[in-house]
């Protein structure tokens, strides 16, 4: 099984720190995980989650998970997302790197391109498609919508 991982930083409510589209692949066909945050508070390490639902219950906010899967299969999963975060973290805090940059790459195992031998370039925009997370980011602004948090970059990652 391969995965790859669609990850964009984000600007928005602290501790969330990045959102994430896994693809996991095998011959038969492929499924796709949207919207897996990354969440990080100052001194502590990165954390991720796989996709929840808030949910009032008893005048409480609960997260209700909206995916399940076996232990072993979730931990790889979250690993590869916060792999791609430090990753992407480490690049646009380096010299040279900036929060600013928009063009999105993909690093496979030896080589700039995806798993299907096609390279991954340009910005991640809002409204670009079914692809990555900006499409999953929340709806368009108007009356009783939310607004859509800034992105900063775009990475995807095939192992």
């Amino acid at each position: 099984m391969e995965t790859r991982i669609d990850l964009a930083l984000v600007l928005a409510k602290p501790p969330l720190r990045a959102l994430a589209d896994v693809v996991l692949s095998w011959p038969e066909g492929e499924i796709t995980i949207r919207r897996c945050a990354v969440f990080e508070k100052p001194g502590e390490p990165p954390w991720a989650n796989l996709p929840r639902l808030p949910v009032d219950k008893d005048s409480k906010r609960v997260y209700v998970p909206l995916i399940e899967m076996q232990s072993n299969l979730r931990r790889r999963i979250l690993d590869a997302v916060l792999d791609a975060y430090k990753k992407k973290v480490a690049t646009t805090s380096s010299p040279g790197g900036s929060a600013q940059k928009c063009g999105a790459t993909s690093v496979g195992p030896d080589d700039p391109t995806t798993a299907d031998g096609s390279s991954h370039q340009g910005p991640l925009t809002a409204g670009a498609g079914d692809r990555g997370p900006a499409e999953q980011l929340g709806l368009s602004a108007g009356k009783g919508r939310r607004r859509r948090p800034n992105l900063i970059y775009s990475e995807g990652i095939s192992e």
